[in-house]
């Protein structure tokens, strides 16, 4: 098992900011045929894909955070703009938002129906290992 050293994380942090392994490697102080190398290690792989999901969640809340804000000044676009092409475009804009958004909330609720049959199915089999 690979302990991280503060060359990892700067390994990853660089990874995360920088274009490409090369330009990865200068930044985070270490040799370009280390960046490689590294990203064979189970360990490294499971820290960098660990960075990748918060970096992910850190977004997903900002723009959840803009969310409110955008819908706003769209909906005031459609309806108040002097311009005939903006309120069509801003309503269009609006029909989509929407589509997407309970696109999206159907697709969670259908991963969680799966998840919790699931579980029961996996609990059901575990009943029956014990009969």
């Amino acid at each position: 098992m690979l302990k991280l050293t503060a060359r990892h994380a700067r390994a990853i942090d660089a990874l995360m900011n920088r274009r490409d392994t090369k330009a990865a490697a200068q930044t985070a102080g270490v040799s370009y045929a280390t960046i490689p190398r590294w990203l064979a290690l189970p360990d490294f792989i499971a820290a960098l894909n660990s960075a990748r999901v918060e970096a992910t969640r850190q977004a997903t809340r900002r723009l959840a955070g803009a969310l409110d804000k955008s819908v706003t000044s769209v909906v005031y676009l459609a309806e108040l703009a002097e311009d005939e092409a903006v309120r069509l475009r801003s309503a269009m804009a609006v029909a989509t938002m929407l589509r997407e958004l309970s696109e999206h909330g159907d697709f969670e609720e259908r991963i969680s129906a799966l998840e919790a049959a699931q579980s029961a199915q996996a609990a059901g089999q575990v009943i029956n290992e014990h009969r």
